[in-house]
């Protein structure tokens, strides 16, 4: 849980209490917001981890737009981790994201049902869950804003380990206190907008930070399709109960 950089969103996953009673080990999953805005200082401190794998969650064109810095020894991955169905019809501009009335509650419906979806058939998540596996970490996966794509890595990083929902949100919404300045914002920004429609509140979280209702309705979503997380990773990964024994031994103190 150790930050790094705070204006990056940038946060070690280590010290978590699994249902077992033991703790992920710190230093070995790292998530992020964009590498490119650390400082130099940042920068020299992410040099002393020892990282093995860089996985960038953003699309081709926000990666060529913003590059990762390099890190010496460090090997680079990136898969867009917006795969879900249903994006296409999603208006993620701020303009889109600042609907209200019918509009915003169409809205935020659908973005419910596209976060519901990511943890499926999403390369970049095998590619992530393929390197722990493999035991490529120290790892850093992050996104542009590391909140939102990496949000739901991190969720299932955590559940792979063995932890409960309530410790899995607490990391997830961790993100509105780093993100609480351009949050705060925001809601300044948009007052009007709130003044005409509260519930336009929902889609502004989404817009800076996270939502609460978004990120339980995700594991929700593998707990009606799966039952158990277990069943997830079994299904989706081919992770048998030996394995899943296996890196939790591996990852947990």
């Amino acid at each position: 849980m150790k930050s790094i950089s705070d204006y990056v969103n940038f946060r070690d996953l280590g010290s978590y209490t699994m249902k077992d009673g033991r703790k992920i080990k710190d230093g070995l999953f790292f998530r992020s917001g964009a590498l490119s805005r650390l400082s130099e200082a940042e920068k020299k401190e992410i040099e002393r981890l020892g990282i093995k794998c860089i996985l960038d969650l953003r699309s081709k064109k926000e990666s060529l737009a913003d590059p990762d810095p390099i890190f010496e020894g460090v090997e680079y991955l990136r898969h867009s981790g917006v795969e879900s169905t249903g994006g296409n019809d999603i208006d993620f501009s701020p303009n889109g994201m600042r609907s209200i009335g019918e509009n915003g509650k169409i809205q935020f419906e659908k973005l419910k049902e596209y976060y519901r979806n990511i943890p499926y058939h999403n390369e970049s998540l095998h590619v992530l869950i393929d390197n722990i596996r493999k035991g490529n970490v120290p790892i850093i996966f992050h996104c542009f804003s590391g909140k939102d794509r990496t949000g739901v890595a991190a969720m299932l990083i955590m559940a792979l380990l063995g932890a409960d929902d309530e410790t899995i949100m607490e990391d997830y919404l961790l993100s509105n206190s780093y993100c609480k300045k351009a949050l705060e914002e925001e809601f300044e920004r948009s007052a009007e907008l709130i003044r005409k429609d509260p519930e336009i509140r929902k889609l502004l979280q989404m817009l800076e930070g996270v939502e609460e209702e978004i990120g339980r309705n995700v594991l929700e979503s593998i707990k009606e399709r799966y039952g158990t997380f277990e069943n997830y990773f079994l299904e989706e990964y081919g992770i048998d109960a030996d394995e899943l024994d296996n890196l939790r031994n591996r990852y947990l103190l």
